[in-house]
């Protein structure tokens, strides 16, 4: 059991959204016209680009990781990372959340360009009248005898216009085979970004260790001041847990706001308890699975009649671990799990050399931390794990 799991093992999604032009999107590269495979289209009012073509104009160099749907751009000291239909971009090994997760169209991958190239030195700005993504290189930014791009941090777009917005998250696409995409690239907001400061968003620190290559989770605490919940009492951890799962599943950002909102319209007093598991799962598109494969020797039964729980058999600290594993590989974006004696819910992330990992919403500095530093990990142990609940698109 002791190897790699990457801490969320995607399978890419074709595009089912409405994609649209709008009228056909251009490139400008220093001045110039730049072709791609992909022409860059407009996702519910995000243009995302195809990665590798801007990439490789700017001399970088794009590589793509097909068991994870991993993008990566690097040149100098900079590197990008990003993964199909995740909400988070890696800049040298600091996280942060973006609005458009990288998306597949075509077979090629495609994302907000922004996030992407200003982390090395570009300048990216969108022309309304002509709808035109403009991205510039300084002079002194290229590195003219290799080609390469000084990594040297971030530059700001001119205007936060709307038309700005509607740029704010380009991207070139990858391409979807074992070879690196014919298009890819990790996203950055424009100045929408900037725009949109005063909208929630997750808090995203570093994944489990330095030395783990590993795909980072979203991350709600029921303490966030952005939530205004009027107390963090236990039912908040279900709503939090729950808008991570939903969020990963599904590559669309589901805030714990939305999944208390849902309680309340549901019936739930308060809006924290879990007014239905099935009825909020429908809600999404989404379902109850056993997280368990039947066959395995730590099933023992599966609950598809009250919340869609998956009960193990397992009677020591290691079967428990053995079998959340089997979980997470089964289920690699993650697990609700539950522990006997205390309401209080986690989802587990994923697991590095027979250590697994979880978020507790209980605190902001509960992200991906092993269970003796999550809120329970004090007063109870591996065997007062309840059961578990794994969903998944239907």
């Amino acid at each position: 059991m002791k190897r790699l799991l990457l801490l969320t093992a995607v399978a890419a999604t074709t595009l089912t959204q409405a994609a649209h032009a709008d009228g056909d999107i251009s490139i400008r590269f220093n001045g110039n016209p730049l072709t791609a495979e992909q022409p860059p289209v407009v996702v519910n009012d995000r243009t995302l680009v195809p990665v590798r073509a801007v990439c490789e104009a700017m001399g970088l160099e794009v590589g793509w990781e097909p068991e994870t749907q991993g993008i990566s751009i690097s040149g100098d000291n900079t590197s990008v990372k990003l993964e199909i239909g995740y909400h988070t971009i890696d800049v040298n090994g600091n996280l942060d959340y973006i609005e458009a997760a990288p998306t597949l169209i075509n077979s090629v991958t495609c994302v907000p360009i922004r996030a992407v190239v200003e982390p090395f030195g570009a300048i990216v700005d969108w022309d309304g009248s002509t709808r035109t993504v403009i991205i510039d290189v300084p002079e002194e930014e290229n590195n003219t005898s290799s080609g390469i791009i000084s990594g040297s941090g971030s530059s700001s777009g001119s205007s936060s216009s709307k038309d700005d917005e509607e740029i704010e998250e380009n991207t070139p696409p990858v391409d979807p085979e074992d070879s690196p995409p014919t298009d890819e690239e990790p996203e950055t907001a424009p100045e929408v970004e900037e725009d949109d400061e005063d909208e929630e968003k997750p808090t995203i620190s570093n994944p489990v260790t330095p030395s783990i290559t590993a795909k980072p989770f979203t991350f709600y605490a029921q303490e966030g001041e952005e939530w205004g919940f009027e107390s963090n009492g236990r039912g908040y951890c279900w709503v939090c847990s729950y808008a991570m799962l939903i969020t990963d599943l599904l590559g669309e950002r589901v805030t714990p706001v939305d999944i208390a909102e849902y309680n309340l319209n549901a019936g739930s007093g308060s809006g924290n308890y879990m007014a239905s598991h099935f009825g909020l799962a429908a809600e999404y598109g989404l379902e109850f699975v056993p997280a368990l494969d039947e066959s395995s020797e730590y099933f023992d039964y599966f609950d598809s009649q009250r919340r869609g729980a998956t009960y193990f058999k397992a009677e020591t600290e290691e079967d428990v671990k053995n079998a959340l594993i089997e979980a997470l590989e089964r289920n690699p974006k993650g697990v609700l799990v539950r522990f006997e004696g205390y309401p209080h819910t986690l989802v587990a992330t994923g697991y590095f050399d027979g250590e697994i990992y979880f978020n507790d919403p209980g605190s902001l500095e509960m992200e991906n931390v092993t269970f003796e530093n999550t809120c329970l990990g004090r007063n109870f142990s591996w065997t007062d794990l309840t059961f578990v609940q794994a969903m998944q698109v239907k």
